[in-house]
C-alpha cells in the first residue's frame, strides 16, 4: 500500500498522477490564479475553457469559495491528471514571475495550452524528439528542479516569450529564477509531507 512515506519514491510521471487524480494544488494556489487574473487583460484560457478578467474581479472576490469552485470546474475538464498536474505548475510559475515583476501584465489571452504545447515543442527540439504527440517524455521531467532540463525551466522560457511578445512594461530587466532557486509549488521533497497537501505553495524561496 502505497503511504505519504514512500511518496519520494514515485517518477515524476507518477506524482503527477496521483496529484492529477486526487486534485492537489498548493494551499495559496487560487489566491495565486486570482492575482494572475488581475495582470491578464484578456482573461485565463484553461482547457479550451475562457475565464473573463471582467466580470469575474467584480461579480468575485480572491477568498469566496465560488471563484476556486470556477478554476476547479474548468479544470475537471482535462482528462490526464498528469496534463492537470503540470498545468497547476505552470499556473505557479506564472504567479512567481508577475509577482517578481510587478510592472508586467498579460495584454492578450493568457491560454495556458498554449503555452504548454509551446515548452514541450522547445523540449522536443532541444532533445531531438520526433514524435510530438507523446508527452510522457515530458512528463518525467523534475517539476521542482530550475536546472535547464526540467519542466520549470521550459514553463519560465514559455511564459517570458509570450510576456515579450505583448505586454505593457517598464525598462526593467525581468526577472525570473535563478538556478539556485527551488520552486515550492512542487511537492514537497521531505517524505513525510508535513502540510496536508504536499506542497509549500507557489512561491520560489
Amino acid at each position: 500500500m502505497l503511504t505519504r512515506k514512500y511518496w519520494h519514491l514515485l517518477t515524476p510521471l507518477q506524482s503527477r498522477r496521483l496529484n492529477g487524480s486526487l486534485n492537489r494544488v498548493p494551499p495559496n494556489f487560487y489566491d495565486s490564479v486570482w492575482k494572475i487574473l488581475e495582470r491578464t487583460q484578456g482573461g485565463i484560457v484553461i482547457a479550451g475553457q475562457h475565464l473573463p478578467q471582467q466580470p469575474t474581479l467584480s461579480d468575485m472576490t480572491p477568498f469566496e469559495l465560488t471563484f476556486s469552485y470556477k478554476i476547479e470546474s474548468m479544470m475537471s475538464a482535462i482528462e490526464h491528471p498528469e496534463y492537470r498536474q503540470i498545468l497547476v505548475e505552470l499556473l505557479c510559475i506564472i504567479a512567481v514571475i508577475l509577482e517578481r515583476n510587478s510592472e508586467l501584465i498579460f495584454s492578450n489571452k493568457l491560454d495556458l495550452d498554449q503555452l504548454i504545447s509551446t515548452a514541450f515543442r522547445q523540449y522536443c527540439s532541444d532533445h531531438d524528439i520526433a514524435d510530438g504527440n507523446d508527452m510522457t517524455p515530458f512528463y518525467e521531467l523534475d517539476d521542482s528542479d530550475l536546472s535547464k532540463n526540467s519542466t520549470a525551466s521550459y514553463f519560465a522560457r514559455a511564459v517570458i516569450d509570450s510576456l515579450l511578445n505583448g505586454i505593457c512594461l517598464t525598462k526593467r530587466k525581468i526577472t525570473t529564477f535563478m538556478p539556485s532557486d527551488s520552486l515550492s509549488c512542487a511537492p514537497a521533497s521531505n517524505p513525510e509531507r508535513s502540510d496536508n497537501q504536499g506542497y509549500n505553495g507557489c512561491l520560489v524561496s
